[in-house]
């Protein structure tokens, strides 16, 4: 199975220093990705992360902005595609 985990990366769109916003945000997700790269399978629960869509899709980010409660923020989705197996038993 084919399952996408969105990991959701945010700071305030006035967090100081204003330049260093998205720098902030994107050595964060490449700490993550760089984890994901090294044969990472979330503790053996998946059989891969699928970074470069050999099941579909392959791992992606999204920015923009978020307006929520009166505060606006800087948003990064880290979409991780997951490769599951032996979910289900089948027939014989």
């Amino acid at each position: 199975a084919r399952v996408e985990l969105v990991t959701r990366f945010y700071t305030s769109f006035l967090a100081e220093p204003q330049d260093a916003i998205d720098s902030t945000i994107y050595g964060a997700i490449d700490h993550l990705v760089g984890k994901y790269s090294a044969d990472y399978t979330l503790g053996g629960l998946v059989m891969e992360i699928d970074l470069l869509g050999a099941y579909g899709e392959p791992l992606s980010a999204r920015a923009g902005y978020l307006n929520q409660d009166r505060a606006i923020f800087r948003v990064v989705d880290l979409v991780t595609p997951l490769i599951l197996t032996d979910l289900w038993s089948q027939a014989a």
